[in-house]
């Protein structure tokens, strides 16, 4: 039996300069149908030992046709705005779990440094799409790419649509069908592996594609 793909991006409307926390989107590519969901946010630095912050209870939600899931965190939630922006630190955690077992966990402090290049649609913007080649890839003009072929592959700019839009975050998610591995070339000679189920965050600037983030995930 497969095991169950969740990895994850937040996305997140937030200022440092703000006095609380607004609420934070998270989609993320998972392919074990509909999931019971809770996500808590930890303190893991706390003195005295782990410090849980917040915790909110997001039901059963399903993934789109393409195995995308979107939520929002602390939405209309009281004790998420009266978290302040200037507790956030390096310990800070975001833990997303299904039926009690966490999945993924993301370190606040960099979903923050990603906020300004969120699609400002929301979930809306966000379009995703599936390739099992480096050609087919190379068709695909959303903003989530999902790799579901077999074997080892190799990936680099040049791969990617040349019409994406700059100043703007790509996802490339490994979901391929038989635990291979995605290596993502970055110049000069860094190699980014990417594990099945496990994604990284990509950045276009001028053409040019800038390692974001790789959140981990605890399987």
């Amino acid at each position: 039996m497969k095991k169950i793909f969740l990895l994850a991006i937040s996305l997140i409307a937030f200022s440092f300069n703000a006095k609380a926390l607004e609420p934070v989107g998270i989609v993320f590519p998972y392919t074990g149908g509909t999931a019971n969901i809770t996500c808590e946010l930890i303190d893991y630095g706390a003195e005295g030992g782990i410090e849980p912050i917040f915790t909110q209870e997001l039901g059963e939600l399903t993934p789109n046709s393409s195995g995308i899931l979107y939520f929002q965190l602390g939405k209309d939630n009281e004790n998420w705005s009266e978290i302040e922006a200037s507790s956030v630190s390096t310990y800070y955690v975001v833990n997303v779990k299904i039926s009690e077992d966490i999945k993924a966990q993301f370190r606040l402090d960099e979903l923050i440094n990603l906020s300004a290049r969120i699609p400002a649609g929301g979930s809306s913007s966000l379009t995703s799409g599936e390739f099992t080649t480096s050609g087919e890839l190379g068709e695909l003009t959303g903003n989530v790419f999902v790799y579901t072929g077999g074997g080892d592959i190799e990936l680099d700019k040049n791969n990617l649509n040349e019409s994406l839009p700059e100043n703007a975050l790509y996802m490339v998610a490994n979901q391929s069908a038989d635990d291979s591995n995605i290596n993502f070339l970055f110049p000069p000679e860094n190699t980014v592996t990417i594990k099945p189920r496990e994604y990284i965050i990509l950045l276009n600037v001028g053409g040019n594609y800038y390692f974001q983030l790789q959140p981990f995930a605890p399987f």
